[in-house]
């Protein structure tokens, strides 16, 4: 493991101190790993997992699996970045998204349209607090912030008795954005869906498990690669299903 997983460790740390050893383990490895309970102070009662949980309820079947799988579900927003008032907008009317083939060699080279993420979704002061806590470990200048768009993919992968869940069915790869940042939100009747970092030469360096709301991964794209393995129903009979927030940065 070349990561040193600072941000999962659970010591007394002032939210200075988090930043500080996230950072520079982001700078050094292009990957940090990041516990729910360190990301932000505000999210990890009770009451906001079940409220911001319940958004994942509602998600619509991706009609765009090359390989015909039907385990994945998923809604998509776009957001601009206000850099003086550190918050998101939505760009309505946007649900379009693209990745090339070389990025995504099953699914990727045409456009895809994704039902859109609910206003309530988009208001959500779980989801700029987030945001504004992964722009503080990324090497971002303020006049960079100024041209960010975020996108936003919700996404469930499923499974059961018969049907085998793929959380990334192109293997390892990247995901075509300057940074992305990988949050857990729930798992429920699920083995499995392990997240795996690797080099630009596929070899790896860490293997995780995100196991509670908001535990999360932040990765440079455009040095690590990234892949998770299958999910499986944990009883074998009934559904289960894993649950993230996809967060890519980019700036335009």
């Amino acid at each position: 493991m070349l990561v040193s997983n600072a941000g999962l460790k659970q010591t007394k740390q002032t939210h200075e101190d988090f930043h500080h050893s996230a950072k520079t383990e982001f700078h050094n490895n292009g990957v940090t790993i990041i516990s729910g309970k360190n990301l932000s102070s505000g999210i990890d009662g009770n009451t906001s997992f079940k409220r911001f949980s319940t958004y994942w309820n509602d998600l619509e079947p991706d009609q765009y699996m090359n390989d015909e799988g039907v385990y994945r579900q998923r809604r998509f927003g776009c957001f601009r970045y206000n850099s003086d008032s550190s918050t998101l907008s939505l760009v309505k009317n946007k649900t379009g998204f693209f990745q090339s083939h070389e990025i995504n060699e099953l699914n990727g080279g045409r456009s895809r349209k994704f039902a859109p993420v609910s206003e309530l979704f988009a208001k959500d002061n779980i989801l700029n607090d987030v945001v504004n806590q992964c722009l503080k470990i990324v090497p971002v200048k303020k006049a960079q912030l100024e041209s960010l768009t975020i996108n936003t993919h919700l996404i469930r992968i499923i499974c059961d008795s018969k049907i085998v869940g793929l959380p990334t069915p192109e293997g390892i790869h990247r995901d075509g954005h300057c940074f992305v940042s990988q949050h857990l939100i729930n798992r429920s009747n699920v083995y499995g869906g392990v997240s795996g970092i690797y080099n630009s030469k596929n070899e790896p360096l860490v293997h995780y498990q995100l196991s509670r709301f908001m535990d999360t991964i932040l990765v440079n794209d455009l040095i690590v690669k990234h892949d998770v393995s299958p999910v499986y129903s944990a009883d074998k009979i009934n559904e289960g299903f894993r649950d993230m927030l996809i967060i890519d940065y980019n700036f335009s």
